[in-house]
């Protein structure tokens, strides 16, 4: 973490816990890594959109490689790449043009779902904070099990998420 923000010219204090690396990071890292690709498009007028990866519910090809997988393995009885390759081969020729665009019109349905109930779930989400504590009833940490470990949901008092209140560094 030291080493990155050296790197990339920003100042720090030698003696910061992890936490408040990694909060100085986030405040100083891209949001989006920017390639020779994305300017070459950017001089030409368009815009790189990004999908979250591996997430069928917002990117398409997934769901179809879900499909190719499914059928795949449905078919394959001589577990040998080339065969699997083939198989892949196979199926992906299969997908009609009709095919494809359901499973792009599914990908639009659910994004739009996403869009009409989202502002009624962030205040929501916001609200809450999840404390999860290890210690066991003894208060001695080094004895913790996974029964002893306990999980509070409680409402978040401040609306700022940029503070560490309650973390301690590890020892």
């Amino acid at each position: 973490m030291e080493n990155w923000l050296l790197k990339n010219q920003i100042q720090f204090s030698g003696d910061l816990l992890k936490t408040e690396l990694y909060t100085l990071i986030k405040l100083h890292k891209p949001t989006h890594k920017r390639s020779v690709l994305d300017d070459l498009l950017s001089a030409h007028g368009h815009t790189v959109l990004r999908l979250p990866p591996y997430h069928p519910d917002h990117n398409a090809i997934e769901n179809t490689w879900g499909d190719v997988k499914q059928w795949v393995g449905q078919r394959n009885i001589t577990f040998k790449l080339d065969d699997v390759w083939q198989l892949c081969e196979q199926r992906f020729a299969e997908i009609s043009d009709m095919e494809w665009a359901a499973v792009c019109r599914h990908v639009t349905n659910v994004e739009e779902q996403y869009i009409r109930t989202e502002g009624l779930m962030e205040p929501e989400v916001e609200r809450l904070m999840f404390c999860v504590s290890g210690r066991s009833n003894s208060g001695d940490s080094s004895s913790y099990s996974e029964s002893d470990a306990t999980m509070d949901v409680v409402s978040s008092s401040s609306d700022t998420d940029d503070t560490l209140d309650g973390i301690a560094p590890l020892e």
